[in-house]
């Protein structure tokens, strides 16, 4: 299902096979730029997908002022689905965007990629880790988001700085992934990096599990019984959840739960289902940098319009892919597919949102200057720890229920 943000407009009623779309009394300007975005607002994925539209949803207040582009977003629901996820890209270009954001996961984005290239349609991926994506030689699509490796090297590097400040050093760890293309990158990324990245401790467990799975008791079984001292997850949102609630129910003697580079455990879902029990575990992974500037502005217009909530990871790389298709149009002052391509290979913005130096792409479109950041969550809410200039709480390990070596 499509739907739109509160600007309104309509576009021109389209055949039944294209997307349905909404009439609103607005209508949009010829001169306004269009930008379709892809995000898994249904289907197992859902949860995230809304973080994920709220970044969408705060873009314009944020950026017509910082920018002064006049743009509409058409939003278009992939359902978690990369069948799904193709079928609505082809839609949305029929439909007269002139740019697409999305598509979160990564074997949805892998196909939409293929679709934007072949239409000749600028993609601005805003979370997908799959390396492979821009491998592939495209000349459309740009990637605002590391990729497996990069999230592993970072995420470790993380931990070691973690360990290194608090002087303990965990020997053993388990590693439990999603077997979806997301985990799977991870999985093979931490298999062929572990080598070479100087940790501190072995992997003595790889278990791996459906992420649409309702229980997770033998998966933390196995854990149990091979005595990690360490729990290193690749999850989503739900899988999560239960996780650690069986963690905390086979009462594992574990330093921490890390992960080396995913979501679920800093989501505000997760803190509301679980409460003080979602405390003290910790998330490597990209995130904004809340001392950025701009991020000042992005703050105020999203607790304004979502009070209560977190602004987070989905949040603020669907608003920064915007960003970037944004500034592009302001610099090229064209919407023309070619010129805005060409435009999106040429960025430099340094006064953005996410961790990292100045968004610049590489010649493959991949962004090259992005960070990680450690988030403990303390207080009912993810904390920054790690780095030291954006340190928002001194960090606690290992947590409080560990009791040491049987």
């Amino acid at each position: 299902m499509v739907q739109f943000t509160r600007r309104e407009f309509s576009l021109a009623a389209l055949s039944t096979a294209a997307l349905p779309l909404l009439s609103c009394s607005k209508k949009a300007s010829a001169d306004t730029l269009r930008i379709g975005v892809l995000l898994p607002t249904s289907g197992h994925e859902s949860a995230l997908g809304q973080e994920c539209k709220k970044g969408a949803d705060i873009a314009f207040d944020v950026l017509k002022p910082h920018l002064g582009v006049d743009f509409e977003l058409v939003f278009a629901d992939t359902e978690s689905n990369a069948n799904v996820g193709r079928t609505k890209t082809e839609k949305l270009i029929n439909s007269g965007v002139h740019a697409i954001v999305g598509a979160y996961d990564s074997g949805v984005t892998s196909v939409v990629a293929q679709v934007c290239e072949q239409r000749g349609m600028p993609l601005v991926i805003n979370i997908a880790s799959a390396p492979q994506i821009t491998e592939q030689g495209y000349r459309y699509v740009f990637r605002n988001f590391p990729t497996g490796p990069m999230l592993i090297r970072n995420g470790m590097s993380l931990m070691k700085d973690l360990f290194r400040e608090k002087g303990i050093f965990p020997k053993t760890a388990a590693f439990i992934h999603v077997n979806d293309t997301y985990g799977e990158v991870m999985r093979a990324g931490i298999e062929e990096l572990m080598p070479e990245l100087d940790m501190p401790f072995k992997i003595i467990q790889t278990i791996a599990y459906d992420p649409k799975t309702q229980d997770l008791s033998t998966e933390v079984g196995k854990i149990k019984a091979s005595g990690a001292e360490l729990i290193m997850p690749a999850t989503r949102l739900d899988d999560a959840v239960l996780m650690i609630k069986e963690i905390l129910k086979q009462k594992l003697n574990v330093m921490g739960v890390i992960n080396p580079g995913s979501p679920g455990m800093y989501e505000k879902e997760f803190f509301d289902q679980l409460g003080d029990k979602s405390n003290y575990w910790i998330s490597n992974t990209a995130w904004y940098n809340p001392k950025a500037s701009l991020s000042k502005s992005v703050l105020e217009v999203y607790n304004r319009m979502f009070p209560g909530c977190f602004f987070e990871t989905s949040a603020a790389f669907t608003f920064e892919a915007i960003h970037i298709i944004c500034d592009a149009v302001a610099r090229g002052k064209s919407k023309e597919p070619k010129i805005l391509r060409d435009m999106i290979a040429a960025t430099y913005i340094e006064n953005h949102v996410c961790l990292g130096g100045p968004i610049q792409f590489d010649s493959k479109g991949q962004s090259k200057n992005l960070q990680s950041a450690s988030m403990q969550n303390l207080n009912e809410r993810p904390t920054v720890i790690f780095p030291k200039n954006a340190r928002e709480a001194e960090p606690i390990f290992p947590i409080p229920l560990y009791h040491g070596a049987a």
